[in-house]
């Protein structure tokens, strides 16, 4: 199992540097060829941790969720867009099952509503400036706010140290998302080398808490 996790991470990390050298070279095969394998990979790598005694299956159910979510963004078809942003937001309501199972504090889940929504105000002010029908933005970044509750209520004051990487993760995320929107609407120019970037950071970061530093804890 550990020389199985070592070549998973190992892969887990080539295909990482290789998509984010597609993205900066702008190499559209390369870039097809290993984003669908970028995130199944970094989930397997933590999920064959043997620290994590339950939950596994919903981690590799989040991972699927996202890898579909990502294929669905390579193209260039609204429908599949919105197909795309579905399974991503799905995939936010199963990775904030995964932090609820581990614990809910309600004065930190009210922190992070307090922070999201505060976020979220001026996320809306700057969508509205360009956009006036922001339904389906909206929708979206209430189900990452979710996930950022979620994050927050499960911080434990022994852990805090452990729990600074889910909450440095899901800021990331949270920026990362928001540039595709921004870049969307034309509020900014698309870097798909910084969104991703900061995607697989934040993925990365978010697991690096709940699998290893919490995992053994999980119900």
């Amino acid at each position: 199992m550990l020389d199985m996790n070592y070549l998973v991470c190992c892969l887990a990390l080539l295909f990482s540097i290789l998509n984010l050298y597609s993205v900066k070279i702008g190499n559209k095969k390369l870039k097809m060829a290993t984003k669908p394998f970028l995130v199944p990979l970094i989930f397997i790598s933590f999920a064959l941790n043997s620290s994590v005694i339950g939950n596994r299956w919903l981690l590799f159910l989040i991972a699927s969720l996202y890898c579909c979510g990502d294929i669905l963004l390579m193209f260039d078809n609204k429908y599949a867009f919105y197909i795309g942003a579905i399974s991503f937001a799905c995939g936010h309501i199963c990775f904030a099952t995964y932090f609820i199972l581990f614990n809910f504090d309600i004065v930190f889940a009210f922190l992070g509503l307090v922070l999201y929504l505060t976020h979220l105000y001026f996320h809306v002010k700057k969508l509205k400036s360009v956009k006036k029908d922001i339904k389906l933005e909206l929708i979206y970044s209430s189900l990452i706010g979710i996930l950022f509750v979620s994050i927050f209520g499960s911080l434990k004051l022994d852990l805090v140290s452990f729990d600074l990487f889910a909450v440095v993760g899901i800021i990331l995320f949270v920026y990362s998302d928001s540039r595709i929107a921004y870049s969307r609407v034309k509020i900014i120019e698309k870097n798909d080398f910084e969104i991703m970037l900061t995607y697989i950071l934040a993925i990365i970061l978010i697991l690096i808490s709940v699998v290893y530093m919490r995992g053994s804890l999980l119900i």
